[in-house]
């Protein structure tokens, strides 16, 4: 409870600096000098989880692909499920010089949940382009002993399975609320501070599953701390293939199907800048964004980390967005549900 205050404190802040802030007016940007200065990257999450280390590989090429080389200052803002650093960069200037990679579905599905909290209108961020859209994958410790979904199920029914998050309303939270809500799963939930502590956290057995993209499951077989369960979709990865998917351990297939049609499940991992940046500088950001997630050498380095190659161009996000919203609009049940 005191750390939820905490969050509430800090949000109300913010929104105070973006108040006073956006009394002010921004000096205009010239597209023809851009870029002349130091590019603040902000990253919505702790050092190490996906986030992180996807940003700083996209980080390290994305210099590359600009008109003007520039020295990017990446800086972590966890905090309230990520919601800190998306409303610091709502409270950015507009001039090409702050960026922010962060959750679209998680920013979504904070104004519905969270209202009170939330100072953003997700719909007026400049989107710069989408890397992934992720396997969604289901880890499990080495300590819950399960080898199907019938088993699963049983094991939950006895006493609930502790699944860790990095937060509450994160999409570690989130996720595996509507697994729950959809399934015979019955589920407690343990909150860290950041989503690279559930890992160690199932090592110590103080957690038996997490929820998270394919990449960060994998690890814990890396790791010696577990292994992946399965994959919440319907064909199996590239990148893990002996993993089998959800239908295949035993989720009956209407639970799978009401799952991939919850408007809040899942991750898609943006990058964007904020609200009123100039359009010709934006064109400039989205074209050296999309240049970078076809870089040889970033497409290396993603294969090294595991991680899906579905990218989409900003300007196709910012439409892909409005449609999100709309269906969850439509989905009023989904969302008193996930209220907290």
């Amino acid at each position: 409870m005191e750390s939820r205050r905490l969050s509430i404190i800090t949000v109300t802040v913010i929104f105070m600096l973006v108040t006073v802030w956006h009394g002010f007016k921004a000096e205009p940007v010239s597209a023809a000098d851009y870029p002349d200065r130091i590019i603040t990257w902000i990253i919505s999450t702790t050092a190490g989880g996906g986030y992180d280390l996807m940003s700083r590989n996209i980080a390290r090429f994305f210099p590359n692909h600009l008109p003007k080389k520039a020295t990017i200052v990446l800086q972590n803002k966890p905090g309230a499920s990520q919601m800190i650093a998306v409303h610091t960069l709502w409270a950015a200037k507009p001039d090409g010089y702050t960026i922010c990679s962060f959750n679209a579905i998680g920013a979504l599905m904070a104004k519905f949940v969270r209202p009170g909290e939330i100072k953003f209108d997700v719909l007026k961020f400049e989107y710069l382009g989408m890397w992934q859209d992720d396997t969604r994958a289901i880890g499990i410790s080495k300590f819950l002993k399960v080898n199907n979904w019938k088993d699963f199920v049983a094991r939950s029914k006895e006493k609930p399975i502790l699944v860790g998050t990095g937060g509450a309303g994160g999409s570690q939270h989130i996720d595996p609320l509507m697994v729950e809500a959809v399934t015979d799963l019955n589920l407690k939930y343990i909150h860290y501070p950041g989503s690279a502590q559930t890992a160690p956290a199932m090592g110590r057995n103080e957690v038996e599953m997490e929820i998270a993209q394919l990449a960060t499951t994998e690890q814990l077989k890396d790791n010696g701390l577990g292994r992946t369960f399965c994959v919440l979709s319907d064909k199996r990865s590239r990148f893990a293939p002996d993993v089998p998917t959800a239908l295949e351990v035993g989720m009956p297939a209407e639970q799978f199907e009401k799952l991939m049609d919850a408007p809040f499940f899942g991750v898609n991992r943006v990058i964007a800048a904020p609200p009123g940046t100039d359009p010709k500088v934006v064109k400039i950001l989205r074209k050296a964004v999309w240049d970078t997630f076809h870089d040889p050498g970033y497409l290396a380095q993603l294969k090294k980390l595991k991680g899906d190659n579905n990218p989409m161009r900003g300007e196709d996000y910012q439409k892909a967005i409005a449609r999100k919203l709309k269906a969850a609009q439509e989905n009023q049940k989904m969302i008193d549900m996930i209220k907290m």
